[in-house]
């Protein structure tokens, strides 16, 4: 119905030629004589034309996809046919879920508030991880459109979670085996943990400049005591998402361990030196142009 409406022209034209061309298999099914049926006069040049004129109705076809992906460029990674499947289905938004881990490389799904309701309240992983939107949206019958605004609030989510997160974080008053455990998406989780690392290697910085000439050293010593906490957490039965994050964070822990022995061994004192400048690092602060905090990644200058 949506490309009947979009391309008036082709879908009369591929009307007529379609009715003709079944016209022509019925009477070959009746009638199946070759020299009967393919020396009928004006056969030939009936076919020629058919032909041409679903050329054109192609070309539409294509111009018209083409503004769809225009509307909404992870229609880019489906294929035309895929494109049209979900473009000839516009009043069912759940046939939009065998290709959305083709458009978003993180939602594998989506969930709706009921069988019945189009309104889409959750985000599904490809590790099975349920995200819950930060507002829901409903879907309707402009695919590229609701598509678009999908976007648009799984980023704020993402968002909002690492937020949560930040606050939340151990140094704030909760332990951080329960912070771990808490239920905020993973993604949150590692991003805040490896901007507060970042963060304390700088404050111990200035802790050493200040004259506490041990401060990098104690918090070697710290990020030791982590992970031996990390590894008894790995013991714990829990599902095996909480059991992957915890195994991914002890990687990430143990690397940042690694990189502050490092400091420690080249005697690097302040945050300006390259041999910390060259990790790469994660920041919570605030961004000028969009007038909000924000995860900033650094790594040199």
């Amino acid at each position: 119905e949506d490309i009947k409406k979009q391309l008036p022209d082709a879908h009369k034209n591929f009307t007529k030629v379609n009715k003709g061309f079944k016209d022509l298999m019925h009477k070959t099914h009746t009638n199946p004589n070759v020299i009967e049926i393919c020396c009928q006069e004006g056969l030939l040049d009936m076919l020629v034309r058919f032909n041409k004129e679903l050329d054109n109705i192609q070309k539409s076809l294509e111009d018209y996809l083409q503004t769809k992906r225009k509307a909404f460029p992870r229609f880019y990674f489906l294929s035309n046919d895929e494109l049209l499947k979900i473009l000839s289905q516009t009043r069912n938004p759940r046939a939009v879920q065998d290709y959305l881990s083709k458009c978003f490389d993180g939602i594998k799904t989506i969930n709706f508030l009921s069988p019945t309701s189009n309104e889409i309240i959750q985000m599904v992983s490809p590790e099975n991880e349920v995200v819950q939107l930060s507002r829901s949206l409903t879907a309707h019958e402009v695919i590229e459109a609701w598509l678009a605004e999908l976007e648009t609030i799984m980023y704020t989510s993402v968002y909002d979670f690492c937020e949560q997160s930040l606050k939340d974080h151990p140094e704030y008053g909760v332990s951080r085996k329960e912070w771990i455990y808490s239920g905020l998406p993973c993604q949150g989780v590692i991003t805040v943990d490896q901007i507060m690392w970042a963060n304390n290697v700088e404050e111990n910085f200035e802790r050493y400049t200040n004259g506490e000439t041990n401060a990098v050293k104690e918090y070697s010593k710290f990020l030791e005591t982590m992970i031996l906490e990390l590894a008894e957490m790995v013991r714990d039965k829990v599902d095996e998402l909480k059991k992957s994050l915890v195994e991914r964070l002890i990687i990430i822990n143990v690397h940042a361990r690694d990189v502050v022995k490092d400091l420690i061994r080249e005697n690097v004192t302040e945050k300006n030196n390259f041999e910390w400048q060259k990790n790469l690092k994660f920041y919570w602060e605030f961004d000028h142009e969009n007038r909000k905090d924000e995860v900033t990644i650094r790594q040199t200058n």
